[in-house]
Protein backbone atom coordinates (compact mmCIF):
# COMPACT_ATOMS: atom_id res chain seq x y z
CA UNK A 1 0.00 0.00 0.00
CA UNK A 2 2.85 2.30 0.99
CA UNK A 3 5.71 2.95 -0.77
CA UNK A 4 9.62 2.05 0.11
CA UNK A 5 11.17 5.13 1.63
CA UNK A 6 15.27 4.93 1.18
CA UNK A 7 15.57 8.39 2.35
CA UNK A 8 14.08 7.80 5.54
CA UNK A 9 16.15 4.42 5.76
CA UNK A 10 18.98 6.30 4.72
CA UNK A 11 18.18 9.22 7.76
CA UNK A 12 17.48 6.50 10.02
CA UNK A 13 20.65 4.70 9.50
CA UNK A 14 22.58 7.80 9.85
CA UNK A 15 21.00 9.00 12.95
CA UNK A 16 21.77 5.44 14.35
CA UNK A 17 25.51 5.52 13.31
CA UNK A 18 26.01 9.24 14.79
CA UNK A 19 24.55 8.44 17.77
CA UNK A 20 26.28 5.02 17.93
CA UNK A 21 29.53 7.02 18.21
CA UNK A 22 28.74 8.94 20.43
CA UNK A 23 29.23 6.83 23.09
CA UNK A 24 25.43 6.56 24.62
CA UNK A 25 23.86 3.78 25.72
CA UNK A 26 23.08 0.97 23.01
CA UNK A 27 21.39 2.26 19.62
CA UNK A 28 18.48 0.28 18.64
CA UNK A 29 17.76 0.16 15.15
CA UNK A 30 14.47 -1.21 13.68
CA UNK A 31 14.89 0.33 9.98
CA UNK A 32 12.92 -2.40 7.77
CA UNK A 33 11.94 -4.31 10.95
CA UNK A 34 8.50 -6.12 10.92
CA UNK A 35 5.85 -4.34 13.21
CA UNK A 36 6.38 -7.25 16.27
CA UNK A 37 9.88 -6.44 16.55
CA UNK A 38 9.20 -2.72 16.18
CA UNK A 39 6.55 -2.71 18.77
CA UNK A 40 8.64 -4.86 21.32
CA UNK A 41 11.75 -2.47 20.86
CA UNK A 42 9.21 0.51 21.34
CA UNK A 43 7.73 -0.66 24.34
CA UNK A 44 10.56 -2.91 25.70
CA UNK A 45 13.33 -0.73 26.39
CA UNK A 46 13.94 2.63 27.78
CA UNK A 47 15.43 5.25 25.26
CA UNK A 48 17.01 8.69 25.91
CA UNK A 49 16.08 9.55 22.19
CA UNK A 50 13.71 7.97 19.80
CA UNK A 51 13.91 9.05 16.18
CA UNK A 52 10.77 7.89 13.55
CA UNK A 53 11.22 8.21 10.46
CA UNK A 54 8.77 6.74 8.07
CA UNK A 55 5.17 6.82 6.59
CA UNK A 56 2.55 8.81 8.47
CA UNK A 57 -1.38 8.84 8.17
CA UNK A 58 -4.01 11.32 9.38
CA UNK A 59 -7.36 10.07 9.53
CA UNK A 60 -6.76 7.79 6.47
CA UNK A 61 -9.33 5.45 5.44
CA UNK A 62 -8.07 1.70 5.27
CA UNK A 63 -10.66 0.00 3.92
CA UNK A 64 -11.27 2.30 1.40
CA UNK A 65 -7.81 2.46 0.27
CA UNK A 66 -7.39 -1.22 0.14
CA UNK A 67 -10.72 -1.18 -1.97
CA UNK A 68 -12.78 -2.98 0.90
CA UNK A 69 -15.57 -0.79 0.94
CA UNK A 70 -17.66 -0.11 -2.45
CA UNK A 71 -20.26 1.06 -1.87
CA UNK A 72 -19.48 2.33 1.25
CA UNK A 73 -21.72 0.77 4.16
CA UNK A 74 -23.77 3.56 5.96
CA UNK A 75 -24.43 1.20 9.15
CA UNK A 76 -20.22 0.80 9.08
CA UNK A 77 -18.45 4.01 9.63
CA UNK A 78 -15.27 3.45 7.96
CA UNK A 79 -12.14 2.86 10.52
CA UNK A 80 -9.90 6.22 9.80
CA UNK A 81 -6.65 5.90 11.37
CA UNK A 82 -3.76 8.73 12.48
CA UNK A 83 -0.38 7.54 13.29
CA UNK A 84 2.87 6.12 11.82
CA UNK A 85 2.89 3.28 9.49
CA UNK A 86 5.16 0.79 11.20
CA UNK A 87 4.34 -2.62 9.49
CA UNK A 88 0.74 -3.76 7.44
CA UNK A 89 -1.77 -2.72 8.66
CA UNK A 90 0.36 -1.79 11.99
CA UNK A 91 0.29 1.88 13.19
CA UNK A 92 2.06 3.78 16.18
CA UNK A 93 -0.85 6.29 17.46
CA UNK A 94 -1.46 8.31 19.77
CA UNK A 95 -3.31 5.56 21.78
CA UNK A 96 0.05 3.74 21.70
CA UNK A 97 2.38 6.47 22.42
CA UNK A 98 0.54 6.79 25.62
CA UNK A 99 1.25 3.20 27.00
CA UNK A 100 4.89 3.76 26.59
CA UNK A 101 6.41 2.64 29.75
CA UNK A 102 9.23 5.31 29.75
CA UNK A 103 9.41 8.32 28.80
CA UNK A 104 12.20 9.66 26.08
CA UNK A 105 13.86 13.32 26.57
CA UNK A 106 14.03 13.61 23.05
CA UNK A 107 11.63 12.50 20.17
CA UNK A 108 12.09 13.25 16.74
CA UNK A 109 9.15 12.85 14.06
CA UNK A 110 9.85 12.64 10.44
CA UNK A 111 6.61 10.97 9.28
CA UNK A 112 5.71 13.69 6.73
CA UNK A 113 6.86 12.74 3.21
CA UNK A 114 5.09 9.73 1.31
CA UNK A 115 8.09 9.77 -2.06
CA UNK A 116 5.85 12.04 -4.24
CA UNK A 117 4.58 8.21 -5.28
CA UNK A 118 1.15 8.70 -7.23
CA UNK A 119 0.78 5.32 -6.38
CA UNK A 120 -0.47 6.43 -2.47
CA UNK A 121 -4.01 7.19 -1.65
CA UNK A 122 -4.82 10.79 -2.01
CA UNK A 123 -6.35 10.40 1.79
CA UNK A 124 -3.02 9.30 3.01
CA UNK A 125 -1.34 12.39 1.97
CA UNK A 126 -3.51 14.99 3.28
CA UNK A 127 -3.76 17.11 6.86
CA UNK A 128 -0.06 15.58 7.80
CA UNK A 129 0.53 18.60 10.24
CA UNK A 130 -2.00 17.07 11.95
CA UNK A 131 -0.30 13.84 12.29
CA UNK A 132 2.88 15.65 13.29
CA UNK A 133 0.66 17.22 16.30
CA UNK A 134 -1.19 13.96 17.21
CA UNK A 135 1.51 12.41 17.84
CA UNK A 136 3.86 15.30 19.37
CA UNK A 137 1.35 16.54 21.55
CA UNK A 138 1.20 12.72 23.26
CA UNK A 139 4.37 12.76 23.21
CA UNK A 140 4.71 16.32 25.32
CA UNK A 141 1.93 14.79 27.18
CA UNK A 142 3.87 11.81 28.62
CA UNK A 143 6.36 13.83 29.60
CA UNK A 144 8.71 14.39 26.80
CA UNK A 145 11.00 17.41 27.29
CA UNK A 146 11.96 17.92 23.79
CA UNK A 147 10.09 16.98 20.57
CA UNK A 148 10.91 17.91 17.11
CA UNK A 149 8.11 17.02 14.13
CA UNK A 150 8.13 18.11 10.33
CA UNK A 151 4.12 18.37 9.69
CA UNK A 152 4.21 19.14 6.48
CA UNK A 153 5.82 17.52 3.17
CA UNK A 154 9.86 17.40 3.26
CA UNK A 155 11.75 16.22 0.59
CA UNK A 156 14.03 13.18 1.81
CA UNK A 157 17.27 15.11 1.23
CA UNK A 158 15.99 17.62 3.13
CA UNK A 159 14.30 16.12 5.77
CA UNK A 160 17.84 13.47 6.26
CA UNK A 161 20.20 17.16 6.05
CA UNK A 162 17.94 18.60 8.79
CA UNK A 163 18.44 15.54 10.95
CA UNK A 164 21.90 15.33 9.96
CA UNK A 165 22.65 18.76 11.01
CA UNK A 166 20.42 18.77 14.05
CA UNK A 167 21.91 15.36 16.15
CA UNK A 168 25.05 17.03 14.94
CA UNK A 169 25.05 19.91 17.14
CA UNK A 170 23.18 18.33 19.61
CA UNK A 171 26.00 16.01 20.10
CA UNK A 172 28.36 18.68 20.12
CA UNK A 173 26.37 20.11 22.69
CA UNK A 174 24.37 22.76 21.34
CA UNK A 175 21.26 23.89 23.50
CA UNK A 176 18.08 22.26 21.96
CA UNK A 177 16.36 25.44 20.70
CA UNK A 178 20.26 26.57 18.80
CA UNK A 179 20.67 23.02 17.12
CA UNK A 180 16.64 23.28 15.30
CA UNK A 181 17.47 26.90 14.38
CA UNK A 182 20.93 25.89 12.65
CA UNK A 183 18.98 22.54 11.05
CA UNK A 184 16.52 24.71 9.81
Amino acid sequence: LFPSLDGAKREAEFVAELLGKQGLPAVTSCVRQRAPSIVRALFAAEYKILHLAGHGVYEFDFDAALGKREPPDPCKPPRKITGMVIGDGVYLTPAEVKQMRSVPELVFINCCHLGRNETVAPEARRDRHKLAANLAMEFIRMGVKAVVAAGWEVDDAAAAAFAAKFYDEMCRGTPFGEAVLAAR
